[in-house]
């Protein structure tokens, strides 16, 4: 479990599947991720990511914003599957956008994925016209390097990169030195 300013980030639980059923059901917070699911769909999703913390040590949290106790959303990491480079994902509820918590959770995957997944480079994507997932990986400090055709999503993607070089060098700090705990 990792805690930020405003959010906690940990395993997802039982008491998660009404608030991700319904974010992943809504077509307004699902246009960039894919088509819209059903609550057994969205329970199976949670398993998978689950599944991942078990075997591979790393996967998805969910997102509490502290002052309402609530689930938002979710960020974690994950093997992109056409190419197994480290990705970064995250995803905030829409009633929830425009605050900087997506960039928050963010980067604790981002932290997370460079002291624990023994790799110097992460990357994430997004569709194109998702300017608000583009601008998260700019403030992260990734850099565009082009779009292309993902098989395992079906879709062009835009595809950002960052090494763990580049992170420091660009005044970022490690996790082990924030007040994540």
């Amino acid at each position: 479990m990792f805690e930020t300013t405003r959010l906690i980030l940990r395993p997802f639980e039982d008491a998660d599947v009404d608030a991700i059923a319904v974010m992943r059901a809504d077509p307004k917070f699902m246009r960039y991720i894919k088509s819209t699911e059903t609550r057994k769909q969205s329970v199976s999703w949670m398993q998978l990511v689950s599944r991942y913390w078990q075997t591979d040590n790393y996967g998805f949290w969910a997102v509490v914003l502290k002052e309402l106790n609530v689930t938002i959303g979710w960020s974690g990491t994950w093997n992109l599957p056409d190419t197994k480079e480290k990705e970064i994902g995250f995803a905030i509820a829409p009633p929830f956008w425009g605050r900087g918590l997506a960039t928050e959770a963010a980067t604790v995957a981002l932290l997370y994925s460079f002291e624990n997944r023994c790799g110097s480079k992460t990357v994430a994507v997004a569709r194109p016209e998702n300017s608000a997932s583009r601008r998260v990986m700019e403030k992260l400090g990734m850099k565009f390097e082009d779009e292309r055709y993902f098989k395992s999503y079906g879709l062009k993607l835009v595809y950002y990169s960052v090494t763990k070089e580049e992170y420091a060098r660009n005044g970022k700090i490690a996790l082990s030195q924030t007040n994540l705990g």
